[in-house]
Formats: C-alpha cells, sequence, structure tokens
C-alpha cells in the first residue's frame, strides 16, 4: 500500500523521500517530516533496521 504525503521543489523537480515498512511505503514525504515519520513508525513497534528511506526525484 502506498501513500503520499508531502513534498518539495529543488531546482524545478520534486523531492521527497520515500519510507518503506512492512508493507506500506510512504511516497515524497519532506525532509522536515521524514524525522518525525520514522519516529512514529518506531513507536509503533517496528526497529529501524526494518524502515528503508529512499531520496526520490520526480
Amino acid at each position: 500500500m502506498t501513500y503520499m504525503w508531502g513534498f518539495s521543489y529543488d531546482r524545478g523537480k520534486r523531492v521527497g523521500y520515500d519510507i518503506s515498512f512492512g508493507d506500506f511505503t510512504i511516497s515524497f514525504v519532506s525532509s522536515k517530516d521524514k524525522a518525525r515519520i520514522i519516529r512514529e513508525i518506531k513507536e509503533r513497534g517496528y526497529k529501524r533496521s526494518e524502515i528503508t528511506v529512499e531520496r526520490r526525484e520526480d
């Protein structure tokens, strides 16, 4: 399951981070929201090693 979050623009490109954990992916998370979302995922019982973060540009 994929959720779209927020994103920002860098030199005309849409830039964000994809965060994956379990069967879920949250796409285009802004850098300012990334740490908060990872913290919330960890609070729900996921380990940091189970969370994948990738930078994305479109």
